[in-house]
């Protein structure tokens, strides 16, 4: 996984992976700079080397980097999840910066939740499995979190229904 945090919200990116080391799970952190002119390059190499781009933006979400993240992906014809953490396109009351980060998601915790591997978002993603036993031959159970295992050439095929997701052992 790559987080992407823009300027005021690397801080929470930082945070968000070093959440992510304590579950067991690795996530490159890119700072990039700026929005636009928006780094192609940058954005393919992650968007190759990983199941799922995060961006972090202290912006409204409509327009802004999250989404011209989206747009480099689609011109590049790259296939890869993206959760955007930002504001929403509406009025924002007054108050505390962070009291309204927490109110509207723009937080590690939130970006954590919005994207936890129960979510179709985190097929893609490297995530360790937790309940596993199962021999050769028959269907393994993975509950609350995946890892797609056909990556490393465990498992051929995957089924999902709900949280639980179903895949079969490949010998």
């Amino acid at each position: 996984m790559a987080i992407f945090g823009l300027g005021a919200m690397l801080p929470e990116a930082v945070r968000l992976a070093a959440m992510l080391r304590r579950e067991g799970f690795s996530a490159a952190v890119v700072n990039p700079r700026f929005a636009k002119p928006i780094d192609r390059r940058c954005v393919a190499q992650y968007a190759r080397r990983c199941g799922l781009l995060v961006t972090l933006e202290d912006h409204v979400l409509a327009g802004g980097f999250g989404s011209a993240v989206l747009e480099t992906l689609s011109e590049l014809e790259l296939d890869v999840s993206v959760v955007r953490i930002g504001w929403p396109d509406r009025f924002i009351e007054h108050g505390k910066l962070e009291q309204l980060r927490q109110k509207y998601g723009l937080t590690a915790e939130a970006a954590l939740e919005k994207a936890r591997p129960t979510s179709p978002r985190w097929r893609a993603a490297a995530w360790r499995c937790d309940r596993v036993s199962a021999a050769p031959g028959t269907t393994l159970r993975i509950v609350y979190r995946l890892m797609i295992l056909a990556r490393r050439g465990s498992f051929q095929s995957g089924t999902n229904s709900g949280s639980v997701y179903t895949l079969a052992r490949s010998g």
